[in-house]
C-alpha cells in the first residue's frame, strides 16, 4: 500500500469499506457523525470477533487530522491500521506472531480523520480559493479563523492562522 500522499475524504472511505470487505471478521466501520459541511466521519474498529466483542476487550485509541493541515496524522493512522490487518495470520501457530495475540485479546478504535471539511480545504488545488460550504469557518476551523481575537479586532480576514 502507497503511504506517500495525502489521502483525500473519499480515498480514506473507500479503503475503509474495502478493509471490512478484505478482513470481515476483523474490521468494522461506523459512521459516527457528520462534519459540520456533513461530511462523514468514520471510526475503524480493528479485533478479532471470533474472540469476544470489542467492547469487552482492553482498547487502544488512535486518531488523526484533528486540525486542517495535519494530514499526516490521517495517514499514519491509516499505517497502523494497515499493519494490524496485514500482519495478522491465522497459520498453523497463530500464538506465535504478535499482532495475532493482540487483535484475538483487545481492541483498537481508529478514526483516522477528525476533521473531513478541515482536509478538503486542505487538500484542495489552491487553498486559499477554496470556499467551503459553510464560509465563516474557513476550512472547517471555527475556533482558529475567527476575524476576532481577545480584545483586537483584525479588519481584513485572511486564511492564514494566527
Amino acid at each position: 500500500m502507497d503511504f506517500n500522499h495525502y489521502f483525500t475524504n473519499d480515498e480514506i472511505e473507500l479503503l475503509l469499506k474495502n478493509w471490512e470487505t478484505t478482513y470481515p471478521n476483523l474490521v468494522k466501520i461506523t459512521p459516527i457523525g457528520s462534519s459540520h459541511e456533513g461530511r462523514p466521519i468514520w471510526l475503524l474498529t480493528i479485533t478479532n470477533q471470533a474472540t469476544g466483542i470489542a467492547d469487552e476487550k482492553p482498547a487502544f485509541w488512535i486518531d488523526g487530522n484533528i486540525h486542517a493541515t495535519e494530514l499526516t496524522g490521517a495517514t499514519a493512522a491509516l499505517y497502523v491500521a494497515n499493519a494490524l490487518l496485514s500482519g495478522y495470520t491465522q497459520n498453523e501457530h497463530p500464538e506465535h506472531n504478535r499482532i495475532t495475540r493482540l487483535l484475538d485479546t483487545s481492541a483498537y478504535y481508529i478514526l483516522p480523520r477528525v476533521n473531513p471539511d478541515g482536509a478538503a480545504w486542505a487538500l484542495a488545488p489552491n487553498p486559499g480559493s477554496f470556499v467551503p460550504a459553510s464560509a465563516h469557518t474557513r476550512g472547517g476551523e471555527r475556533r482558529r479563523n475567527s476575524c476576532a481575537r481577545y480584545r483586537q479586532r483584525w479588519t481584513n480576514c485572511t486564511n492564514a492562522y494566527p
